[in-house]
């Protein structure tokens, strides 16, 4: 079971890029979207400190070598932990690429067609096979359906789009695709329970979500 908002309805086009992460102006210069950062291993023991003291959610480790950790923190996180270790500099976000290329991707209904491009061919392709009971695949870059190539697709159930808070890890539709409707059991109203990855019985519990309304 997975919780997650959801991002777009049937009919909804969203504008993606190549992680098929939905970008909008809002959300691309949004000062809480997570970014990827590195710094030494044996400054572990610190960075936990300093989350904990600063009151940073523990994402866990998106990355390690011998000599390197990598974490994610939004750009105000990074703030607070530079503040915290006064400049030092130890704490370098990991380069990528500054502009983005943006792509249309349109959330399937139900009796509609959605055209096929490069970008989306295999998520159609996907989910024609696993929700709608098509034969489908893809040769030379081209989608044949039940055996005949074709440049539009055509659904019989209404799909969603949904994404997680955590920008980095994909538990969301970067992983599985649309989601049908038949497959959305609910709708999550309450946080009765919130605590921080591996820490004892009598202490990482996060007294301040508790009982806490989703909006």
């Amino acid at each position: 079971i997975y919780i997650g908002r959801c991002i777009g309805v049937p009919g909804d086009t969203l504008f993606i890029d190549s992680l098929f992460s939905v970008i909008s102006p809002e959300v691309q210069f949004n000062p809480d979207k997570k970014r990827l950062y590195a710094y030494p291993v044996d400054k572990e023991n610190l960075i936990t400190l300093l989350m904990h003291t600063l009151s940073i959610d523990d994402d866990g480790l998106m990355g390690s070598s011998d000599s390197t950790h990598v974490r994610s923190f939004s750009r105000y996180e990074y703030y607070l932990l530079e503040q915290a270790i006064n400049g030092n500099n130890w704490i370098q976000p990991l380069a990528g690429k500054k502009d983005t290329e943006l792509r249309p991707l349109i959330v399937p209904g139900k009796g509609k067609f959605v055209r096929v491009h490069p970008w989306n061919i295999t998520l159609l392709r996907n989910t024609l096979v696993m929700h709608e009971g098509k034969q489908a695949e893809i040769k030379n870059d081209t989608l044949y359906v039940d055996g005949k190539p074709t440049q539009h697709c055509y659904f019989t159930k209404d799909y969603y789009w949904v994404g997680a808070n955590n920008t980095i890890n994909l538990t969301d539709s970067r992983l599985f695709g649309f989601v049908p409707q038949d497959h959305l059991i609910g709708k999550a109203s309450l946080v009765w329970f919130s605590k921080e990855k591996d820490t004892g019985l009598f202490d990482g519990y996060r007294w301040n979500r508790f009982f806490r309304t989703v909006k």
